[in-house]
Order: structure tokens, then sequence, then C-alpha cells
């Protein structure tokens, strides 16, 4: 049996407030660091994977992966398919 998902974790930004007035009092110069501050949000995505032995009861697999990316769905798709090919491998060495 095997459970497999994704979490997302997304930040609250500090200091809004202070980069808005920057940007009002120092408009040009400041828009290159405010703006991208502001719009950009802080997440952070991990994907795990666990597989069980029904028969024994013991876990034979535990993958937790950190998406470097923001929370995608093709990116968490990819390491999904990552963690389902490692499944499929491991099951593969056991029959050999």
């Amino acid at each position: 049996m095997a459970i497999m998902g994704a979490i997302n974790f997304v930040e609250k930004k500090k200091g809004v407030g202070l980069a808005i007035a920057i940007s009002v009092i120092l408009p040009v110069y400041s828009w290159f660091f405010t703006f991208p501050y502001l719009i950009a949000k802080k997440t952070n995505t991990y994907v795990y994977t666990i597989v069980f032995n029904v028969k024994t009861g013991q876990t034979e697999m535990v993958n937790v992966g950190h998406v470097g990316l923001g929370d995608k769905n093709d990116i968490i798709n990819t390491f999904l398919y990552d963690h389902l090919k490692q499944i499929s491998r491991k099951g593969q060495n056991k029959n050999k």
C-alpha cells in the first residue's frame, strides 16, 4: 500500500507596509527591489511517499522531497512520477 501527496506552506510576508512606503518615497530607485518582493509569494512545497508492506506491517520506503520551485502542478507531478518509478524499481529488484 502506498500513500503519496504534496503539502504546500505559504509564508506570510513581513514589512509589506514598509516596502510600499519606500516605493512611494523613492519611486524609481526602489521599484526594482520592492515590486518583486510584493508580487512574489514565498512557498515551501514538500512531496512525500510512504510504502507499507501489508503482510508484515513494516514500512518499505519513506521518501520526502522539497520542491524548491514553488507549488506548480507540473513540478509536483514530476516529483510524484519519480517516486512512482522508485517504487517500481524497488519492486523489480525484489522479484529477481
